[in-house]
């Protein structure tokens, strides 16, 4: 009998600065890299209010659907900013 591995399904999703397709495992690397964030933030850098916003600490983070992994997003958040998690009331999936 020969051994069945899973193959684990990936998902892709569009990056918002250069439209390229990426798949959830890559996105991360790929943000670090992508010259058009890197042209957009370059620009931005330039204008007075900009400059603030460069020098702001940001946090990464990474959005998945509990039961549904085929829906996730990446995010940028301030490290000042202040977050406030809820329960979505009358969720099915939660019975």
């Amino acid at each position: 009998m020969t051994e069945q591995t899973k193959v684990k399904p990936s998902y892709a999703g569009i990056c918002k600065f250069c439209r390229g397709e990426f798949e959830k495992a890559k996105m991360s690397q790929h943000l670090k890299h992508c010259k058009e964030r890197a042209r957009m933030e370059a620009e931005t850098a330039k204008s007075p209010e900009g400059k603030q916003f460069i020098r702001t600490k940001l946090f990464h983070i990474v959005l998945e659907g509990k039961y549904n992994p085929q829906y996730w997003m990446h995010i940028e958040v301030p490290a000042e900013a202040q977050l406030i998690l809820r329960k979505v009331a009358n969720n099915p999936l939660e019975r």
